[in-house]
């Protein structure tokens, strides 16, 4: 899945793209995830990256 979106981001390679992968629900245990959700949503307009959050929370 990751490489399809970066593919896909960076237009096949012809622009910059960068990825974060990391797993955030068992090591901030105390997190708001509402509130991550709502940060994620101010910086990312891509509904299906977010789709990948809303699955593990």
């Amino acid at each position: 899945m990751l490489p399809r979106m970066i593919r896909k981001v960076s237009a096949n390679g012809k622009q910059p793209c960068y990825a974060l992968k990391m797993d955030i629900k068992r090591f901030f245990d105390t997190i708001n995830h509402q509130i991550l959700k709502t940060l994620l949503r101010k910086n990312i307009a891509d509904e299906k990256a977010l789709k990948n959050y809303r699955y593990n929370h």
